[in-house]
């Protein structure tokens, strides 16, 4: 059916959303991309290519933590994945 959404990447938005088969619900902290600054391109092209890989969920779940390392991110780290 739906799923209601709220999230503040680029200020809060609310939404409502029809989930289908395969879609990606991915929630993180703002450790994962550097909690005073907007993540650069290249970073958001990467979680792009990981997420939309056919890596298993946990595989996906864990380079993208891995990737935030490899930069040096350091504040509190954490991601959701879940594919309907």
């Amino acid at each position: 059916d739906e799923a209601r959404y709220v999230g503040i990447a680029s200020g809060l938005e609310t939404g409502i959303e029809i989930l289908q088969s395969g879609d990606i619900i991915f929630l993180c902290t703002d450790g994962l991309v550097g909690s005073d600054e907007k993540p650069e391109q290249s970073v958001l092209n990467g979680f792009n290519e990981i997420l939309t890989s056919p890596l298993s969920v946990d595989l996906k779940v864990e380079k993208i933590i891995a990737s935030a390392l490899e930069r040096g991110e350091t504040d509190n780290i954490s991601c959701v994945l879940a594919q309907v």
